[in-house]
């Protein structure tokens, strides 16, 4: 009787073939996939926080490359540029929150279950 150990190499059995589902299984409630979590900071953002912290060639104040775009920015602003102005007070001020107020056809509170009963209506349900 022979008895060969099977090869570990791949059988070729799934070659060309996904996984099977029966393998497939989620994460456990609390346990994330990626152990790092998300990266705090991408490449090009550390490039631009760098090059605004230099300084500015030939700059008789010494301003750095952060201070003389906020100077501009707020000159802009200062000669009536709108969008400049909004940029200033949403970096200072945080961006204003919008409020909306959502209600049914007669101005009264929308119901849940009478828009659900409408939709499977129209559905044919």
């Amino acid at each position: 009787m022979d008895t060969e150990k099977p090869s570990i190499a791949n059988s070729g059995k799934n070659s060309g073939r996904r996984g099977r589902i029966e393998n497939l299984k989620p994460w456990p409630k609390g346990v994330s996939g990626n152990l790092s979590g998300r990266p705090r900071s991408k490449r090009l953002s550390d490039a631009y926080r760098h090059q605004l912290e230099e300084l500015v060639p030939g700059d008789a104040e010494g301003r750095t490359w952060a201070e003389l775009i906020a100077q501009a920015q707020i000159r802009t602003a200062a000669r009536g540029n709108v969008q400049a102005a909004r940029e200033l007070a949403d970096r200072t001020e945080g961006k204003a929150s919008q409020h909306l107020e959502i209600t049914g056809n007669d101005g009264g509170p929308v119901e849940v279950g009478s828009a659900r009963a409408k939709l499977l209506e129209k559905l044919g349900g």
